[in-house]
Parts: C-alpha cells; sequence; structure tokens
C-alpha cells in the first residue's frame, strides 16, 4: 500500500474513499476519484487557474467521451498524438516484469489516466499524478475507466509527498516541463525502489527549437491577454536538447530511440527530417550499461 505524507505537516495520512487525512487532522478531499493533495493555499490558487485553463482548453475540440474512454490509446482520432502513446504502452509493457503483478507504478503527467489505466488493467498498482482534473481532460477521467488507480493532484516536479517507494516511475511525457531537471531526477531516484525502473517517455530532440519557443511564447502571451495570468504554472523550458541527454546520462539513464520512428530518426542525424524521437531508462541493475 502506498504510503503519503501530509503536505502541510509532513506526517503520516490514511486514505479513505472520501478523503486523505494525517494524524494532525489535516484533510484533503477527493472529488470525482481524484484526490487533492494540496495545502489549502495552493489549492484556492491552482483551482482559480484551472478555471481560467479549462475555459482555454473548451476552445479546442476534444473528441474524448464515455463512449471512447477506454479504448485509449487505441483510438481512430488525433491519430498521431494516439499513435505515439500506443507505442510508448507497448515499450513500457515490454519493460515490465510479467511475472509480479503486485507492482507499484508511478505515472507522472498523467493527464487524463490513459496510461494508468491500460496500466491497471494488466493488474498493476498504480498512482496518477498531474496538476489537471477536468474530465476527459485531467484525471477525473478516473471515474470513467473500468479499471481504476489512485489519481493525485499534486505537483509533478515535487515527490516529497510519497514515503514508499515505487518499481517503477514513468515520466510520462512531460520531461521538457520539469523546472529544475536535475533536482527532479535526484527526488525520483530518491522514491525508487531497490530494483526499480524510471522510463521517461517522449524526449523528442528537434534540430530547430525556436518554432516550439516562439509557440510557446505566442501561447502565453495570448493566454495572459485574456485572463491576466500566465498559460505556465511554473517555469520550464518546453523541448529536449543534448544538454539534457547528456545530463540524463550523468544520471546513468540508457538513451534509446524508438523503433518505430528509427529511419526517421537516423535521417534527421543527417537534417532530412526534424525529430530524433527518443525515450530513456534509468534500471537499477543496469544503471551502468553502455549508452545507445
Amino acid at each position: 500500500m502506498i504510503k503519503i505524507q501530509c503536505p502541510i505537516c509532513h506526517q503520516k495520512t490514511s486514505i479513505h474513499p472520501t478523503h486523505i487525512n494525517c494524524i494532525n487532522n489535516h484533510t484533503f478531499e477527493s472529488k470525482n476519484g481524484v484526490y487533492h493533495l494540496l495545502p489549502p493555499k495552493s489549492k484556492t490558487d491552482l483551482d482559480s487557474y484551472l478555471k481560467k485553463f479549462a475555459d482555454y482548453r473548451s476552445k479546442t475540440f476534444n473528441p474524448i467521451n464515455s463512449n471512447n474512454v477506454n479504448e485509449l490509446p487505441f483510438v481512430k482520432f488525433d491519430k498521431h498524438l494516439w499513435k505515439l502513446r500506443a507505442i510508448d504502452l507497448k515499450l513500457i509493457l515490454a519493460s515490465i516484469s510479467k511475472k509480479e503483478k503486485n507492482i507499484s507504478i508511478l505515472d507522472i503527467g498523467a493527464w487524463n489516466g490513459w496510461l494508468s489505466h491500460n496500466l491497471s488493467k494488466e493488474g498493476y498498482n498504480v498512482t496518477a499524478m498531474d496538476y489537471f482534473t477536468a474530465p476527459f481532460d485531467g484525471l477525473e477521467t478516473v471515474q470513467y475507466y473500468t479499471h481504476k488507480f489512485l489519481a493525485i493532484q499534486a505537483p509533478t516536479y515535487d515527490f516529497s509527498i510519497f514515503q514508499s517507494t515505487f518499481d517503477v516511475i514513468i515520466v510520462n511525457r512531460c520531461f521538457p516541463y520539469f523546472p529544475d531537471i536535475p533536482t527532479q531526477l535526484t527526488a525520483l531516484k530518491k522514491i525508487l525502489s531497490p530494483q526499480g525502473k524510471i522510463i521517461i517517455t517522449g524526449l523528442s530532440i528537434v534540430k530547430n527549437p525556436k518554432p516550439i519557443i516562439n509557440h510557446l511564447k505566442k501561447s502565453d502571451e495570448v493566454f495572459k491577454k485574456e485572463y491576466g495570468t500566465s498559460l505556465f504554472l511554473v517555469p520550464f523550458k518546453g523541448y529536449t536538447d543534448k544538454k539534457d541527454l547528456s545530463l540524463l546520462k550523468d544520471h546513468q539513464f540508457m538513451i534509446k530511440r524508438y523503433k518505430n520512428f528509427f529511419i526517421k530518426s537516423l535521417l534527421s542525424k543527417i537534417g532530412i527530417t526534424q525529430v530524433d524521437y527518443l525515450y530513456a531508462i534509468f534500471d537499477k541493475n543496469l544503471s551502468n550499461k553502455k549508452q545507445f
């Protein structure tokens, strides 16, 4: 059973169907299947932001609904997005022991919980962590899934609430959004079990990051103009570069290429394509293995 400490007083907590509370009676509610594990001031600020963010996102059509949510990622809409995630699921399942089902998994940047749902379907003990809670666009999607998991609203860069370790930690396509990557990598290793693995998906290396930088800047300007605050909860770079890969190697991660995009990745080396499709694995048993 996962052990969580109170984000206010750092004492041990008990998990109940409707709430989490600590021995000092700090209580964190559960709404639509999501535990809001935030101090009161942080929760008030985040709730205010999420109302604006939900309005912002409502202007973009979201085809996910109660009729198709249990099929994710094997759906026929947003094909590129879900193809990448189907590939992620396959490589993650291939990296996890098939002998044991009582494996604890932390899904960081879980978004709407599509990955957590599929891992739970396989019988694993899954905890999903993200800021965003809106149904079909955040963690409250858990109420529509057939296979349940522990869904926690908390900062996706602060793992100090966890008192127990995880056998597998997945950084779910959110690595470029960590505000302090060296600190986050060190913190992840502290909550990893002695035989555990960290899997970082979606490390896309682009030849020219300027379009990404400009897009993020423009999106932030539009959001600020309409809502009076930044689109981004914390500062982040928003893309992965060679310095990040060097840092991962320093932390004993193995950098791997997605087999499905191997040719495109190789062509990126000579400038024909723009993206090198990579992921990374830290395995405590194989941490000294040669890169690539």
